[in-house]
């Protein structure tokens, strides 16, 4: 991952241990990465690197940003919300529940794997078509993050400590 420190804005939340990076902010091609480091250490040695490489901090919330859909990732689990400022999603998938197919014409569809979920609730296919290489890179990269596919294309081999 790269980013540069023109089109990014950095947010410390020292209590949680947490670094928060926005991205094109307040536009269309948001985007926002959290970096939760639980060692007091790496958080201190992360956040010096970024004020060192003079990442800018993140500006005061300005509430006339992009009213567009967007989804969060996080692992397993996939949201989707109607703009940045409601609180609940609109559905969400989780991997445990869903498949994914992905077809040439960059059509994504979400299959549930059963009719209706642990607490009853129906699943249904969700499908969705991207447009552009960008957002095809962006959903790619998320499919990842969730576990549908995977980030190596093979296993490494696994190295065990020898003593020679």
């Amino acid at each position: 991952m790269c980013i540069a420190a023109a089109d990014a804005q950095v947010q410390y939340v020292v209590e949680h241990r947490k670094i928060r990076v926005y991205v094109r902010r307040n536009t269309d091609e948001e985007e926002r990465i959290d970096f939760i480091l639980p060692l007091a250490k790496d958080y201190d040695r992360y956040s010096t690197e970024l004020q060192q490489q003079r990442f800018p901090p993140a500006k005061e919330k300005n509430r006339g940003g992009s009213r567009k859909p967007f989804i969060i990732c996080k692992k397993n689990l996939l949201a989707f919300y109607k703009n940045k400022y409601r609180k609940s999603p609109e559905f969400i998938i989780e991997k445990d529940l869903y498949k994914v197919d992905i077809s040439s014409t960059r059509v994504i569809t979400f299959k549930p794997l059963q009719p209706t979920s642990e607490k009853g609730e129906s699943l249904i296919q969700r499908s969705l078509t991207v447009t552009t290489d960008l957002q095809w890179n962006k959903w790619q990269f998320c499919l990842k993050l969730i576990g549908f596919r995977s980030f190596a294309e093979s296993t490494p081999p696994r190295f065990f400590p020898q003593i020679m």
